[in-house]
């Protein structure tokens, strides 16, 4: 076994080296696919411990997320299919209120997303794309709704006075 993985790493130094002679960019060595650590996310992260704990307990998730459990679920029920990822043979996607819980914490809290990513056991990069498609999806289901644009000039009149 030890003499395999003194083989592949030769291997990868060699690789390097011909990349750096060739004038390549260097390219990032990827150790893992999920990184240990984040394999435990449904036995050990937040949202699938703490987060249902405090849906039991209104008061301590409308602090958490700055939401109530019902709004939450309203809202998860508009984007969630926006949101739904696609299971793959390799893995399988992230639930649509994990990315909602995520993207509020981010909101709410301010967070970085290297927090919210330790927090919840994602990688960073994953954190960063939840945010931007959840906020997107937000977007477009509430933006119709709650900001509608004026429509005809009674309508920018009523606005001015106002």
């Amino acid at each position: 076994m030890a003499d395999d993985e003194g083989r592949y790493y030769y291997l990868l130094l060699l690789m390097k080296k011909r990349a750096i002679l060739r004038g390549e960019k260097r390219r990032k060595f990827r150790r893992y696919w999920v990184h240990p650590l984040n394999r435990e996310r449904h036995a050990l992260g937040i949202y699938h411990t703490l987060l249902k704990e405090m849906r039991l307990h209104s008061d301590r998730h409308t602090r958490y997320l700055r939401m109530s459990p019902e709004s939450f679920d309203f809202i998860l029920g508009q984007i969630s299919p926006l949101i739904q990822g696609q299971d793959t043979n390799m893995r399988k996607c992230l639930e649509p209120g994990l990315k909602l819980a995520v993207t509020l914490h981010h909101l709410a809290e301010g967070m970085s997303q290297r927090c919210i990513a330790d927090h919840y056991r994602l990688g960073r990069s994953t954190v960063c794309g939840i945010i931007q498609q959840t906020c997107d999806a937000l977007w477009q289901v509430i933006q119709p709704v709650y900001l509608k644009p004026p429509t005809g000039p009674h309508a920018w009149k009523e606005i001015t006075d106002g």
